[in-house]
């Protein structure tokens, strides 16, 4: 129990729960009583419980917020950290993710990567060999 409450990130809470159980456990240590202890057993379970649900499951501080992953954000001409930046001086559009392709620019890696797995799941051949799309196809023809 003593393990378990020395993870509580909250140094009140972490300093009474352990006096709590030192001075509990000196209190009852002399006690002979089978059917007292049994009962004092089945306390101490259920506070044990509690500590469990109350105690996170990973220790976590500051230290170990940092991530592999840095993002910059360009404010007044010059590029800073996004993590030292306030949130009211960056715009919506400064943290927006820019790419080369999108709408009608197609990416054509992307777009080869699409047609061989179209190809691979046989979509493109079969019953539907010469089928065209409905905006493929020429209305105006004579065919």
């Amino acid at each position: 129990m003593l393990k378990q409450s020395s993870l509580i990130p909250s140094p009140q809470k972490r300093e009474n729960l352990i006096q709590e159980i030192r001075s509990n456990f000196r209190k009852y240590k002399p006690l002979n009583n089978e059917e007292m202890i049994e009962e004092l057993w089945k306390k101490a379970l259920d506070k044990y419980g509690y500590i469990c649900m109350i105690t996170p499951k990973r220790v976590h501080t500051e230290a170990q917020n940092i991530s592999a992953k840095t993002q910059y954000v360009k404010v007044g001409g010059e590029w800073k950290d996004l993590n030292q930046v306030t949130a009211d001086v960056i715009q919506k559009q400064d943290k927006a993710v820019h790419s080369n392709w999108g709408r009608g620019n197609l990416d054509p890696d992307q777009v080869k990567r699409h047609e061989y797995l179209v190809r691979r799941q046989h979509f493109m051949e079969g019953p539907l060999a010469g089928y065209k799309p409905i905006y493929e196809r020429n209305w105006l023809a004579d065919d």
